[in-house]
This record gives C-alpha cells, structure tokens and sequence, in this order.
C-alpha cells in the first residue's frame, strides 16, 4: 500500500504518468487516500484515483538527484516572444513546471537556494513517476 503524503513526506509534487503526461497536484489538500493518485475529472478538476488494485502495490523511492527537470519528458522554453512546451502537462495551476524551467510568476521561490531544483524520484509501477521537490508544501 502506499500513500503519497505519508511515503514521500511531501504534500505535493509532479506525477509524471505511463503515457508521460504531467500534473502539478497537491495532493495532501485533495486529501489522496491510501493507493490513490491524483487525476483530472472529465470537468478538468483534480479527483483522487484509486491507482493500486490491491495493497500490495508501493510506491519506490529511486533517489534522489540534483535537478529533477531530467526526470521530466519535455522542457518550458520561450521563442519568439512566446513560452512553448513539448510536455502534455494535464494540470499545473500555479504554473510551476515553467518555474522550473526559469519563467513565471513564481522565480523567486528559486532564489537563494543552494540546490533549487533537487528532489526525489519516486515510481509507481504501472503508473508513472513522482518527483517531489522537498521545499514545496
């Protein structure tokens, strides 16, 4: 059984699924249950989903590394005047990934830190990916 809160010790982070779509969820406020994963409902508003079939399944820690943007399929990049991406990004509602990547409204979070984009690679097999940036609520 695994419980993203409680196994990553992170209230939210980037789950990057099978097919490497990506969602920026915070799932202790959506209140994610044992063996569920943050998903979108058919309105676009994040669900909790029951991801594992039986409580066997865990989630894997595989480490952790000095820039989590590698673990990403795709970067955020600006041509033209205009910010791009080659990323299927599902939802991302305070525009975090292009953070990591250098644009938005939230650079200054990333200012001042000795390792700003570090964190933890986790996996869900059947599932994805999880990268949790530990100083993200």
């Amino acid at each position: 059984m695994f419980n993203l809160h409680h196994d990553t010790g992170n209230e939210s982070g980037i789950i990057v699924y099978e097919d490497n779509a990506v969602g920026v969820f915070n799932w202790a406020a959506l209140g994610c249950e044992d063996n569920c994963l943050p998903m979108l409902s058919p309105f676009g508003t994040p669900i909790n989903w029951p991801a594992a079939a039986d409580d066997n399944d865990e989630i894997v820690h595989i480490g952790f590394v000095d820039d989590v943007r590698e673990y990403l399929p795709g970067t955020v990049f600006l041509e033209d005047g205009k910010l791009y991406t080659d990323m299927d990004i599902v939802y991302d509602e305070f525009d975090d990934i292009p953070a990591l990547f250098g644009f938005g409204p939230h650079l200054e979070s990333y200012n001042g830190r000795e390792k700003p984009y570090s964190g933890d690679i986790w996996e869900i097999p059947g599932w994805g990916k999880v990268i949790t940036i530990p100083w993200w609520n």
